[in-house]
Parts: structure tokens; C-alpha cells; sequence
């Protein structure tokens, strides 16, 4: 498999770049992409040893000529991420996060309501997703999220993790 120039062998249950792979079969490989099962049909198989020589082999196309476009490295405006971030009550006119909470400990914040054509839309995010961590700091507090959220504002990338229909996810964007 070929993901950005990259060769990437992979097996049966392997995560690559937010790409879950489920099953691979004779001529298809089932993935889970942004939480949707797929079934990518792979190129050419030959139908006999002989016709492929002792080594049978498969074309595959990149990866990126079979998927949709990566929505998961989108660009964030600087000037609307800082507007977010220095001042709660702004974010909170765009989001409803509710804690979740596992064996009396928090494990992220799920999102609960996701204001139509907010950033947080446009990034990708969706109701039911929950954040788990910016930048690989886990969110176990609101004090954690604005403390993060402070930091990210002076980076020029962040990436967020967050659990989508049970899979984790990796969202990357670029501060521009």
C-alpha cells in the first residue's frame, strides 16, 4: 500500500494514518475510514501461477487515487483559533461537551452539539465524537482542555485524537 509516497506493508487489524484495515482479501481490502467501512477493489490478479511467473503479484494504486480527499489535515485560520481560545464563552457558542466518564475517572469530552458552519465543523469534528487529547495531552479536565488550548494557540500545527464510533482517530491541521 502507498500512502504519500510511502510504501507501508500492512496485516489484518493495522491503523495507518486513520485507516483502520479490517480484511484482506484475494482481490479487495475492507478498511475503516473517518468511521466508514469501505471495500477498496485492488487492481490486476493473475489467474493462474503461470501467468504471473512463480511470484504472483497485485497493482495496487496509490492509496490516495482510491480514497477520498483527507479531510483530516485541513488549515485553521490563526485569527479565528485565537478569537476561540481567549475566551471560553466564544468556543462555548459553537460546542456542547459533555465529559465522559469510565470507572469514576474522565476520559475525554464528548461532543454533544457542534454549532452548523463552526469551526469546529469545518474541521471535521461531528456530534458523538470524543476528544481525547490535543497534541498527545489527554483532556481529563476542562482545566487540561484550556491549558492545551492556550498552548496550541502560538503553534503552527496540532493534532487531535479523538474515539469515533469506538475507533480512535487522528485529526492533524495546520495553523495558517
Amino acid at each position: 500500500m502507498y500512502i504519500n509516497d510511502n510504501k507501508k506493508i500492512v496485516k489484518e487489524g493495522d491503523n495507518i494514518d486513520n485507516i483502520k484495515i479490517l480484511r484482506i482479501l484475494k482481490d479487495s481490502i475492507v478498511i475503516i475510514i473517518n468511521g466508514e467501512k469501505k471495500e477498496i477493489k485492488l487492481g490486476y490478479i493473475p489467474k493462474s501461477k503461470s501467468e504471473a511467473g512463480s511470484t504472483p503479484t497485485v497493482n495496487l494504486p496509490p492509496l490516495e487515487n482510491i480514497l477520498p480527499p483527507n479531510k483530516n489535515s485541513d488549515v485553521i485560520p490563526k485569527s479565528e483559533l485565537e478569537r476561540l481560545t481567549s475566551d471560553p464563552g466564544v468556543m462555548f457558542t459553537q460546542i456542547r461537551l459533555i465529559p465522559v466518564v469510565e470507572g469514576g475517572q474522565t476520559k475525554g469530552f464528548r461532543f454533544d452539539w457542534i454549532a452548523d458552519g463552526s469551526l469546529f465543523q469545518r474541521m471535521g469534528l461531528n456530534v458523538g465524537d470524543i476528544l481525547v487529547s490535543i497534541n498527545n495531552q489527554p483532556i481529563n479536565s476542562g482545566e487540561d482542555a484550556f491549558r492545551i488550548l492556550q498552548i496550541i494557540r502560538n503553534e503552527k500545527s496540532f493534532k487531535i485524537a479523538i474515539i469515533r464510533n469506538g475507533q480512535p482517530v487522528e485529526l492533524s491541521y495546520t495553523v495558517d
